[in-house]
Formats: structure tokens, sequence, C-alpha cells
């Protein structure tokens, strides 16, 4: 599952958006992803999608890396600087709440035409 709310179409085209993507490595839950999920929807306003990233073997003992993704149109750059500030403050809240540090990134990144009609069916 990854990719957020679907840009709709702008003038007969589809709007050029932005992706909102949260990388979160720790000791997690087996409810965290969906409480995290289930927060940043609420706070955001807007449609999250998580999925786990598999590393094989790698990653044992309870330790897990999931990506939480957004995908907010070019047309609201007020909502997106908002979606990526408090998406930050979330995840420096997140790592306080744990005995374990968590290991975290917000990235922001373009998505063209073609990635959003592929996203688009």
């Amino acid at each position: 599952m990854v990719a957020g709310i679907e840009a709709g179409p702008g003038d007969g085209g589809a709007a050029l958006a932005t992706r909102v993507c949260v990388t979160v490595k720790g000791q997690l839950g087996l409810d965290d992803p969906g409480r995290m999920l289930r927060e940043l929807e609420r706070v955001t306003n807007v449609t999250w999608r998580w999925q786990e990233v598999e590393h094989g073997p790698a990653l044992t003992g309870g330790i897990a890396e999931i990506l939480l993704e957004a995908l907010i149109a070019k047309s609201a750059e007020a909502s997106l600087e908002y979606v990526v500030r408090v998406a930050r403050e979330r995840v420096d809240r997140w790592r306080g709440e744990r005995l374990g540090p968590l290991q975290t990134h917000v990235d922001v990144s373009p998505v063209d035409e073609t990635e959003l009609d592929g996203a688009g069916g």
C-alpha cells in the first residue's frame, strides 16, 4: 500500500503533486502503524497509507520499518506546508514516547504527471 490522496485532474490533465513520506524504524508494537496512520489522518485531514518495508531476515527482535505516505495536490501549497510541519511534530512526539529510540525521517518529493496517471489506475 503506497501513495495517499489522488490529486484530481486540473484543466483536462493530471495536476502535479508532492509526496510526503514518513519513515519510522525501530521497536514498533503491532498496533503502532495503524495508530500512527490514524493520528496523521486526523491531524492533517489527508488520506495516508502505510506499508512495512521488507528487509528480509536483517530486521529481527521486533524492529520494523514502515512508510507512511500521502500525495498532496500541487495547487494546495499551504496544505503541503501544514502537512509537513504536523508530520514532523508527530514524528518527534512518537520518538519521545519510546524507551528505545525510533529512527525517523520526513521526506518531501515532487510527483510528475506520469506517476499520477499510474496511481489513478
